[in-house]
């Protein structure tokens, strides 16, 4: 698809319904994040099948925590490799999927905005439970 101007999109647009959502664009690491909702669009740029703009939306999840997933990977959050996610107003956790030795890097936004990633490596019984509490820039695994 090629988009030749900008374009603004809100939740409600994209099939959301009284959903806010962070969204980031895949351009090398992370991305820039962007809070949208009914009020505040996600603005996309031109792009090109040569020069694709591709944005990952992600939930604000209870508490205010947003999993972004695996920072590296085009779908950075799936059922095969999370398996459960939990929040609260101070904290978050997932457990994770993987092979016995596998090293995942995970990243969650806080309530107030701060990025934590958190490097883990999957156990022998093919998980690992990563937690996050806020205003801390990494967690911890188990």
């Amino acid at each position: 698809m090629r988009i030749f101007c900008r374009y603004n999109l809100t939740a409600a647009q994209m099939g959301y319904s009284s959903t806010t959502l962070v969204a980031r664009t895949l351009r090398g690491g992370l991305g820039a994040l962007q809070t949208v909702d009914d009020k505040t669009p996600l603005a996309l740029s031109t792009s090109s099948p040569d020069d694709p703009e591709v944005v990952v939306l992600s939930p604000v999840l209870d508490g205010g925590w947003t999993l972004l997933g695996e920072p590296n990977k085009w779908v950075s959050v799936s059922p095969q490799r999370f398996l459960d996610v939990q929040s609260s107003d101070k904290s978050a956790s997932a457990v994770l999927n993987g092979a016995d030795g596998e090293v995942v890097t995970v990243v969650f936004q806080d309530p107030h905005g701060q990025i934590s990633s958190t490097q883990c490596k999957i156990g022998t019984a093919g998980t690992v439970t990563v937690k996050v509490t806020a205003g801390e820039s990494t967690g911890a695994c188990a």
